[in-house]
């Protein structure tokens, strides 16, 4: 669940009237008005409204109240790196739309650094990264910490059309290999992955984050794939 090119997923097939509204067998029924990951807008504070969260604004205490005992929330630690906080509803529904939803947060060092100490236990999520569940007492502090990042990876498969019936046309697209493109559009603060050999990523930050947390950690993963970043610019 790390930001940008990190939060890279997963595989399903598309049927385009499924996109509109799916089932989703075992999911809790979430009714929210416009909370489809196509109804996001941006408030005229600058706050992207997306998922039925806000960026800036939103914390992990709204994302319970949301979505109860669906959520999940860890310490995600990786070699090399500070741990991140992060959760995941694995059957999310916004909006009517099946999926899985993935968020990181933030906290201070010296939380994370706490939390980690005191973590109940820990389980392998690859060779490098570990899942620590926290404490009790800790997992009721970090309730309070500000979301920084909004992923969604829909159950269906979407196509480049479709997207930009939904979205438009996207304002620079990043290409990671050739059969995934990252469509970035700031003025929406969304980065959109359209994998045609797995799932697609639909990832919300705040507009003003949107370089920092989103475009510049894609372009420096292209410009490590080759001497040129494939990158072009849209009309968007």
């Amino acid at each position: 669940m790390a930001l940008g090119a990190a939060l890279a997923i997963v595989v399903a097939a598309f049927v385009p009237t499924a996109w509109v509204m799916l089932s989703g067998e075992g999911s809790p029924a979430r009714p929210q008005a416009r909370d489809a990951p196509w109804d996001a807008d941006v408030a005229a504070d600058g706050a992207v409204r997306a998922l039925g969260l806000r960026l800036p604004g939103s914390t992990l205490a709204d994302l319970r109240t949301l979505w109860g005992e669906e959520l999940q929330v860890a310490l995600m630690v990786t070699q090399g790196a500070a741990a991140s906080l992060e959760a995941s509803v694995e059957r999310a529904r916004p909006g009517g739309v099946a999926g899985r939803l993935l968020v990181t947060a933030q906290a201070e060092p010296g939380q994370l650094a706490r939390w980690q100490a005191g973590a109940l236990r820990g389980e392998a999520t690859s060779p490098r990264t570990r899942r620590l569940t926290l404490q009790p007492q800790d997992l009721a502090e970090a309730m309070g910490a500000p979301l920084t990042s909004v992923g969604f990876v829909p159950q269906v498969q979407l196509d480049a059309e479709l997207v930009r019936r939904r979205f438009g046309e996207p304002r620079q697209v990043v290409a990671e290999s050739p059969t995934r493109e990252h469509w970035l559009y700031p003025e929406r603060g969304l980065a959109l992955a359209i994998d045609a050999d797995g799932r697609e990523l639909l990832q919300f930050v705040a507009p003003a984050q949107f370089e920092a947390l989103l475009r510049e950690p894609l372009l420096q993963a292209a410009r490590r794939a080759g001497p040129q970043p494939p990158v072009r610019t849209g009309p968007g």
